[in-house]
């Protein structure tokens, strides 16, 4: 399966699976950034979805978290394998 991941901020957090072309997975919710990723890493896991399968803001979740922290970026980083 070619399983894509995305995070998307709409005041809440919201994690959506989406196999391009075909179907789109409502996955999960939170109002709290840790426990998305909490999600998105477990999934991805469990799933076995690739790191850069994985998206938020237009960039992978992994370029998206070593980039932010440099920028003064709220949302704070979290290891894929501390999960």
């Amino acid at each position: 399966m070619d399983l894509q991941l995305y995070i998307k901020d709409q005041g809440e957090f919201y994690l959506v699976g989406v196999v391009p072309g075909k179907e789109i997975y409502f996955l999960g919710q939170s109002s709290q950034w840790k426990c998305i990723l909490d999600k998105v890493f477990q999934y991805a896991k469990d799933l076995s979805v690739p790191d850069d399968r994985i998206f938020y803001r237009g960039k992978t979740l992994r370029t998206y978290l070593s980039q932010g922290m440099g920028n003064g970026n709220s949302h704070p980083s979290i290891d894929r394998n501390s999960v």
